[in-house]
Protein backbone atom coordinates (compact mmCIF):
# COMPACT_ATOMS: atom_id res chain seq x y z
CA UNK A 1 0.00 0.00 0.00
CA UNK A 2 1.28 3.41 -0.81
CA UNK A 3 1.78 6.25 1.64
CA UNK A 4 -1.20 8.28 0.48
CA UNK A 5 -3.49 5.47 1.71
CA UNK A 6 -1.94 5.58 5.18
CA UNK A 7 -2.11 9.38 5.29
CA UNK A 8 -5.80 9.09 4.44
CA UNK A 9 -6.32 6.54 7.21
CA UNK A 10 -4.49 8.70 9.77
CA UNK A 11 -6.36 11.82 8.63
CA UNK A 12 -9.70 10.05 8.90
CA UNK A 13 -8.78 8.74 12.35
CA UNK A 14 -7.92 12.23 13.57
CA UNK A 15 -11.13 13.58 12.07
CA UNK A 16 -13.18 11.00 13.93
CA UNK A 17 -11.28 11.60 17.19
CA UNK A 18 -11.58 15.38 16.80
CA UNK A 19 -15.30 15.16 16.12
CA UNK A 20 -15.78 12.80 19.07
CA UNK A 21 -13.87 15.11 21.38
CA UNK A 22 -15.92 18.08 20.17
CA UNK A 23 -19.17 16.23 20.81
CA UNK A 24 -18.00 15.25 24.28
CA UNK A 25 -16.90 18.83 24.95
CA UNK A 26 -20.32 20.14 23.96
CA UNK A 27 -22.05 17.54 26.12
CA UNK A 28 -19.79 18.30 29.06
CA UNK A 29 -20.56 22.01 28.94
CA UNK A 30 -24.15 21.10 29.79
CA UNK A 31 -23.37 18.36 32.31
CA UNK A 32 -22.62 18.47 36.00
CA UNK A 33 -19.21 19.12 37.54
CA UNK A 34 -18.64 15.40 38.08
CA UNK A 35 -19.34 14.68 34.44
CA UNK A 36 -16.97 17.48 33.42
CA UNK A 37 -14.19 15.96 35.53
CA UNK A 38 -14.76 12.60 33.85
CA UNK A 39 -14.51 14.28 30.45
CA UNK A 40 -11.27 15.93 31.55
CA UNK A 41 -9.82 12.51 32.32
CA UNK A 42 -10.98 11.18 28.93
CA UNK A 43 -9.16 14.07 27.28
CA UNK A 44 -6.16 13.50 29.55
CA UNK A 45 -5.98 9.86 28.52
CA UNK A 46 -6.14 10.83 24.84
CA UNK A 47 -3.36 13.33 25.53
CA UNK A 48 -1.27 10.67 27.27
CA UNK A 49 -1.68 8.24 24.37
CA UNK A 50 -0.77 10.95 21.86
CA UNK A 51 2.39 11.81 23.81
CA UNK A 52 3.35 8.13 24.00
CA UNK A 53 2.87 7.78 20.24
CA UNK A 54 5.12 10.81 19.68
CA UNK A 55 7.86 9.11 21.67
CA UNK A 56 7.21 5.84 19.84
CA UNK A 57 7.66 7.44 16.41
CA UNK A 58 10.81 9.20 17.62
CA UNK A 59 12.24 5.87 18.82
CA UNK A 60 11.25 4.17 15.56
CA UNK A 61 13.06 6.88 13.63
CA UNK A 62 16.16 6.43 15.79
CA UNK A 63 16.10 2.67 15.20
CA UNK A 64 15.57 3.20 11.46
CA UNK A 65 18.41 5.72 11.32
CA UNK A 66 20.77 3.42 13.26
CA UNK A 67 19.77 0.41 11.16
CA UNK A 68 20.64 2.12 7.90
CA UNK A 69 23.66 4.03 9.19
CA UNK A 70 25.92 5.02 6.31
CA UNK A 71 23.29 4.07 3.73
CA UNK A 72 20.77 6.24 1.95
CA UNK A 73 17.64 6.67 4.09
CA UNK A 74 14.28 6.35 2.34
CA UNK A 75 12.89 9.88 2.37
CA UNK A 76 9.27 8.64 2.25
CA UNK A 77 9.76 6.61 5.43
CA UNK A 78 11.38 9.57 7.21
CA UNK A 79 8.57 11.90 6.07
CA UNK A 80 5.91 9.43 7.17
CA UNK A 81 7.42 9.12 10.64
CA UNK A 82 7.79 12.90 10.94
CA UNK A 83 4.21 13.52 9.79
CA UNK A 84 2.84 10.90 12.17
CA UNK A 85 4.77 12.42 15.07
CA UNK A 86 3.50 15.87 14.09
CA UNK A 87 -0.10 14.62 13.87
CA UNK A 88 0.07 13.13 17.36
CA UNK A 89 1.58 16.39 18.62
CA UNK A 90 -1.37 18.29 17.20
CA UNK A 91 -3.77 15.83 18.83
CA UNK A 92 -2.04 16.29 22.20
CA UNK A 93 -2.27 20.09 21.90
CA UNK A 94 -5.92 19.89 20.91
CA UNK A 95 -6.76 17.84 24.01
CA UNK A 96 -4.96 20.39 26.20
CA UNK A 97 -6.97 23.20 24.63
CA UNK A 98 -10.27 21.36 24.97
CA UNK A 99 -9.55 20.42 28.56
CA UNK A 100 -8.82 24.06 29.33
CA UNK A 101 -12.30 25.03 28.18
CA UNK A 102 -13.87 22.66 30.71
CA UNK A 103 -12.07 23.84 33.84
CA UNK A 104 -9.27 26.37 33.86
CA UNK A 105 -8.32 25.82 37.51
CA UNK A 106 -8.01 22.02 37.61
CA UNK A 107 -6.18 19.98 34.99
CA UNK A 108 -6.58 16.22 34.67
CA UNK A 109 -3.64 16.16 32.24
CA UNK A 110 -1.34 17.57 34.93
CA UNK A 111 -2.76 15.11 37.47
CA UNK A 112 -2.01 12.15 35.20
CA UNK A 113 1.47 13.48 34.38
CA UNK A 114 2.22 13.92 38.10
CA UNK A 115 1.05 10.37 38.77
CA UNK A 116 3.20 9.07 35.91
CA UNK A 117 6.23 10.92 37.32
CA UNK A 118 5.62 9.46 40.78
CA UNK A 119 5.27 5.97 39.29
CA UNK A 120 8.53 6.43 37.34
CA UNK A 121 10.34 7.62 40.49
CA UNK A 122 9.05 4.62 42.45
CA UNK A 123 10.13 2.29 39.66
CA UNK A 124 13.62 3.82 39.66
CA UNK A 125 13.78 3.51 43.45
CA UNK A 126 12.79 -0.17 43.29
CA UNK A 127 15.35 -0.75 40.57
CA UNK A 128 18.10 0.82 42.70
CA UNK A 129 17.07 -1.23 45.73
CA UNK A 130 17.13 -4.44 43.70
CA UNK A 131 20.61 -3.55 42.36
CA UNK A 132 21.88 -2.95 45.90
CA UNK A 133 20.48 -6.23 47.20
CA UNK A 134 21.42 -8.39 44.23
CA UNK A 135 24.41 -10.72 44.22
CA UNK A 136 27.16 -9.65 41.84
CA UNK A 137 26.97 -11.94 38.83
CA UNK A 138 30.71 -11.73 38.09
CA UNK A 139 31.56 -13.80 41.16
CA UNK A 140 29.17 -16.63 40.39
CA UNK A 141 30.37 -19.46 38.19
CA UNK A 142 27.71 -21.13 36.09
CA UNK A 143 26.90 -24.69 37.06
CA UNK A 144 26.72 -27.09 34.14
CA UNK A 145 25.28 -30.52 34.72
CA UNK A 146 26.18 -32.95 31.97
CA UNK A 147 24.04 -35.66 33.56
CA UNK A 148 20.94 -33.50 33.26
CA UNK A 149 21.74 -32.58 29.68
CA UNK A 150 22.32 -36.19 28.61
CA UNK A 151 19.18 -37.38 30.39
CA UNK A 152 17.13 -34.70 28.60
CA UNK A 153 18.63 -35.73 25.26
CA UNK A 154 17.86 -39.40 25.95
CA UNK A 155 14.31 -38.50 27.01
CA UNK A 156 13.71 -36.72 23.71
CA UNK A 157 14.88 -39.72 21.71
Amino acid sequence: MDLSFWFGVVGTLFGVVGTSVSIYQFAASRASSKRQRELQFVLASINSIALQKQVSFELQYDVYKDLYRGEHLDLDVVRTMAMAKSAFSELAQMTVALEGTIDVKESAILDIQRRANIAAELFNDFKEISKERSIPTESIEPVISTELETSNINAVR
